[in-house]
């Protein structure tokens, strides 16, 4: 399916503060394209944002990482926006900053998001710092298994992109052709018709109509689909006639 993007007053501005890794870098690139964000930001980048291994892992996103603005400090990377949020896999409460961490839906729960948001995204090794958590508005977290619970920098990215992506209106588009009312009609017409006709030799014939029934409802089948399950349903009840004007 094609992926279409809505017009929202919320844009995210994906920040990472000191990243280690190039193959991270290229590879966050890439998660941002695939859900339709733009804003890439770094913050004192300690490797080669723009190496051969980047774009490698960037693969069609090196577009965006070429654009990646980079900053020499968290202040200048978040400026201009209304909220700053950051990332820690810590659930516990802060001490010095006394606050909680949320889950990541809990925060899309939030509905007075507008205008540019930033999402920060620490260190491979050790995260954001207490003192650049004095810089959020919020601060979530992924919840994961406690037995191993650091995620790698592109795969919280993929995470936090993908929950925060129908915030920005990104939606699948229905297909062009989706089975409209006759069609669906016929379809089970001619299936029913089949049940009939074999209803002698079934326990429950009405239960295995309304079983065809929704299977075709939580498919949300095709036009294209619906057509050619529905010529194959005609033929078998063509033969069938032929067979009752035989007798």
């Amino acid at each position: 399916m094609k992926i279409k993007k809505i017009k929202n007053e919320v844009k995210f501005r994906f920040v990472l503060v000191e990243p280690e890794g190039p193959m991270n870098i290229g590879a966050v690139a890439r998660v941002l394209k695939n859900f339709g964000f733009k804003q890439l930001h770094i913050v004192n980048p300690k490797c080669k944002i723009k190496s051969k291994e980047a774009f490698m892992f960037a693969k069609h996103a090196d577009d965006l990482l070429k654009k990646a603005k980079i900053h020499k400090d968290l202040k200048s990377a978040v400026k201009g926006c209304n909220y700053v949020v950051g990332t820690t896999e810590v659930v516990q409460r802060f001490k010095k900053t006394f606050r909680t961490p949320i889950s990541i839906r809990e925060f899309k729960k939030y509905k007075h998001l507008k205008g540019d948001t930033a999402i920060l995204f620490g260190r491979e090794g050790t995260g954001l710092t207490e003192k650049e958590n004095d810089f959020c508005d919020f601060l979530i977290t992924i919840p994961t298994n406690k037995e191993y619970s650091v995620m790698n920098l592109s795969h919280a990215v993929s995470i936090v992109a993908y929950e925060l992506s129908d915030l920005v209106g990104l939606e699948y588009e229905t297909p062009k052709r989706a089975l409209n009312t006759l069609e669906k009609r016929k379809l089970l017409e001619s299936f029913n018709t089949l049940v009939n006709y074999f209803a002698w030799d079934m326990r429950n014939p009405e239960k295995v109509k309304i079983g065809f029934k929704r299977i075709i409802g939580r498919a949300f089948i095709s036009s294209k689909e619906a057509v050619s399950v529905l010529s194959v349903l005609r033929r078998a009840n063509k033969e069938l006639r032929k067979i009752k004007q035989k007798k």
